[in-house]
């Protein structure tokens, strides 16, 4: 009995000890300024899906004033410049605060497609560095120019042989006397940004003009092989470029993600 009375308020303490730090713990847990935990994972499949954002039914959804519309494609152009750019997020949050106390009902389901919406034009351009690098890689453009240097190349050998015993003396001068059509061979080289193969006609009149097409043809082709070997870490550095755009937004996503759904709990209480 005496040890019954001596162990009492030693459990009292330790009960009262133990709901304290549940107490401090549910504090923690429901305190409006917890980050809420959204994983990296998540925030890149945010990206990853903006092209199926439907922009009609979140606009209905949000039902934003003109001047916070405004506000979005702001951002949505500072997202463009600076895909990683978090300078806007005071101002998100209080967009957020003001749209909640507007329309009650809005949820934190209905945020994933806003971030969406606010990031399109971004992705959009980021997009853009994988066409580009794919349809215009000067490693491409150099392997078209390197086989239409090599048909050229054929066509005139084959005005060689149509000569006749005017090949035999490349110093003599003398004209080609075949039809214009059977002399005119293609002059090919690369041009522009992003780059391109061009083509235009050269007439070829006499033997000597025929060599020294040939002649610079054929260095021409040694050239555009190393161009190309040069060029093909093009198209990975556009794809480089597309990565480090879509991973920055991903990190925005996060974070506009977690200050709004903070905004969120914190007003729905």
């Amino acid at each position: 009995m005496i040890r019954t009375v001596m162990l009492t308020p030693l459990l009292i303490l330790m009960t009262a000890l133990a709901g304290s730090r549940t107490g401090v713990a549910q504090e923690k847990l429901s305190a409006p300024n917890a980050k809420p935990d959204l994983s990296v994972d998540d925030a890149r499949m945010i990206v990853k899906d903006i092209p199926t954002v439907d922009i009609r039914a979140t606009l209905g959804a949000w039902r934003l004033s003109e001047t916070e519309l405004g506000q979005l494609r702001q951002w949505s152009g500072v997202l463009v410049e600076k895909p990683g750019t978090t300078e806007f997020l005071a101002k998100w949050s209080d967009l957020i605060r003001q749209a909640h106390a507007r329309t009650p009902q809005i949820k934190e389901t209905n945020l994933t497609p806003l971030i969406r919406m606010v990031m399109l034009a971004a992705y959009e351009e980021a997009q853009k560095h994988q066409t580009t690098s794919s349809a215009s890689a000067p490693s491409e453009v150099y392997k078209q120019l390197q086989e239409q240097i090599r048909a050229n190349l054929t066509e005139a050998r084959q005005l060689q042989s149509l000569m006749g015993s005017d090949r035999r003396d490349p110093l003599s001068g003398s004209r080609i006397s075949l039809p214009a059509h059977q002399r005119t061979l293609r002059k090919c080289d690369v041009v522009g940004q992003p780059k391109k193969m061009e083509c235009k006609d050269v007439l070829i009149s006499a033997s000597y003009e025929l060599g020294d097409y040939i002649s610079v043809s054929e260095a021409q082709l040694i050239n555009a092989e190393e161009e190309a070997k040069r060029g093909g870490g093009a198209a990975d550095s556009g794809q480089e470029k597309r990565r480090q755009i879509l991973y920055a937004l991903s990190d925005v996503a996060k974070v506009m993600h977690d200050s709004a759904t903070a905004v969120l709990r914190k007003t729905g209480k």
